[in-house]
């Protein structure tokens, strides 16, 4: 996987393998004790991504005029996330729940990924000059080399 450029090639990277996180959960056969490993690896992932957007991300959004709501709604998915994240923490993949709570992070995960290609990226690429992505994408590097994926805190 390419990180190098920008920040929303940074962030537009992170969300491919995020992505082949969720496909590789959804296409295993349901209550297949792998799709516990594998989640807890999405679940890493996203705990990572989640704290460079809020580290990179969101700052830069904060200063384009007209992106208050975008940003609480990202926030307001990341809390849903978390949420969810915590409710499968301890449940394994053959669990009353586990298939049903996957699902709904699957949705969530993709659908915010999805918007914020769609939207705030189209924001920040004609609100934000291409010297502060490139920082910002500096950054996002940096501290996706410093921080390995761990699982959410309640895993």
């Amino acid at each position: 996987m390419d990180h190098d450029g920008d920040l929303l090639r940074e962030m537009a990277a992170e969300h491919d393998e995020i992505r082949t996180l969720c496909s590789a959960l959804t296409g295993m056969q349901l209550g297949d004790h792998r799709r516990k490993s594998v989640l807890d690896r999405l679940a890493g992932e996203l705990v990572r991504h989640g704290g460079i957007e809020e580290a990179c991300l969101y700052p830069l959004m904060r200063r384009v005029p007209g992106t208050e709501a975008l940003a609480a709604e990202a926030a307001a998915t990341h809390r849903d996330i978390a949420t969810l994240l915590d409710r499968l923490a301890w449940r394994t993949a053959v669990m009353p729940g586990f298939d049903r709570l996957v699902a709904l992070l699957v949705t969530q995960v993709t659908a915010h990924l999805g918007q914020e290609e769609a939207k705030a990226f189209a924001v920040l690429r004609s609100g934000v000059s291409g010297h502060d992505l490139e920082r910002a994408g500096a950054r996002a590097r940096q501290l996706r080399v410093r921080v390995e994926p761990t699982a959410h805190p309640a895993m």
